[in-house]
C-alpha cells in the first residue's frame, strides 16, 4: 500500500537559492513526525511545497497515490491536507465561532440560489454546519469562547482555535507550523494532549514542525533532520539526540569523543 504522503527529491529554488534539496519523505496514514533544523533550514518551504503555496523546480509530492506538486493550494486542501501557521492567521475581528463556520464554509457545496431565496435545502445545509462547528469547538475546549472575539482570546486558545480552523476542513493530514511557539507549560502540556487526541480520536497522520525539543521527543516517534535544505538525519528520537550531523547543525560543531 503506498504511504499517506511521498516526497520524492522535492527541490524548491528561488533564483539561485535552493531552499529544499532533493528531499525524499514518506509518511504513513496515522503516522506522527516532527520536521525540525535550525532557522532557514527549509522547514517551512516543505509545507509551502505540499499544500501549493511554492512550486517545485524539480521531484515530486504524492498524496494518497496521487501527485499533487504545483496543484493550488484549495486543491491541497480539498484533497485532504489542512495546515496551521507559525504566525496564528485568524480572523481576528470575528468570533471563534465564525473562524469556524468559514472554514467550514469552504467546503460546503455552492448554492448560491438556494442561498439567495433560503431554500429548505440550504437551510438544513445551514444548521449541519453550525452543528458541527459547535461540536467541533466543544471537542477542543473552546465551546465558553465561541462568542468571544478571537483577537481577545489568551494565546493557547488561539492555537486552538487555529488547529479547529484546520480540522473544519476535514484532512487526513494535518501539517502544524511551531504549534507550541510562545505557549507556557501547561499550554504546552494541554497540546501533547491534543496531538495526541488528533492521531488517536480523529485517526489525523500529523507533520509537525517544532522548535521545542523536549515536546518533539516526547509526542513524535519519528523525526526528519533538515539543514541548508537538505535532510540530514531521520529516525526515532533517541537516534536523533544521539547523531553527530545533527548535533553539528544545531550547536556548529562536532561532539567531542570520550
Amino acid at each position: 500500500m503506498s504511504p499517506l504522503l511521498e516526497i520524492e527529491s522535492a527541490t524548491v529554488e528561488f533564483g539561485g537559492l535552493r531552499a529544499v534539496d532533493a528531499l525524499d519523505l514518506r509518511l504513513e496514514e496515522g503516522e506522527v513526525v516532527a520536521l525540525i533544523g535550525p532557522n532557514g533550514a527549509g522547514k517551512t518551504t516543505v509545507f509551502n511545497a505540499i499544500t501549493g503555496v511554492y512550486p517545485l523546480s524539480r521531484g515530486a509530492i504524492r498524496f494518497a497515490g496521487k501527485p499533487i506538486h504545483n496543484l493550488p493550494t484549495w486543491r491541497t486542501n480539498r484533497l485532504g491536507i489542512a495546515r496551521t501557521f507559525q504566525n496564528i492567521r485568524l480572523f481576528r475581528n470575528l468570533t471563534a465561532f465564525d473562524n469556524v463556520i468559514v472554514a467550514f464554509n469552504r467546503r460546503a457545496r455552492r448554492d448560491v440560489g438556494g442561498t439567495l431565496f433560503r431554500t429548505a435545502a440550504a437551510e438544513a445545509r445551514r444548521r449541519e454546519i453550525f452543528k458541527q462547528a459547535g461540536e467541533l469547538l466543544d471537542w477542543l475546549g473552546l465551546a465558553d469562547a465561541a462568542e468571544t472575539c478571537s483577537a481577545d482570546l489568551p494565546y493557547g486558545k488561539q492555537r486552538r482555535l487555529e488547529i479547529a480552523r484546520a480540522l473544519a476542513t476535514k484532512p487526513r493530514l494535518l501539517l502544524l507550523d511551531e504549534p507550541a511557539a510562545g505557549m507556557n507549560a501547561a499550554e504546552k502540556a494541554d497540546l501533547a494532549i491534543l496531538l495526541d487526541r488528533l492521531r488517536g480520536e480523529l485517526g489525523l497522520t500529523l507533520l509537525i514542525i517544532e522548535h521545542d525539543m523536549k515536546m518533539v521527543m516526547a509526542n513524535c516517534p519519528r523525526i526528519v533532520v533538515l539543514d541548508h535544505g537538505q535532510k540530514i538525519a531521520e529516525g526515532a528520537p533517541v537516534e536523533i539526540q544521539r547523531n553527530s550531523d545533527v548535533i553539528e547543525a544545531y550547536l556548529g560543531e562536532k561532539p567531542k569523543e570520550n
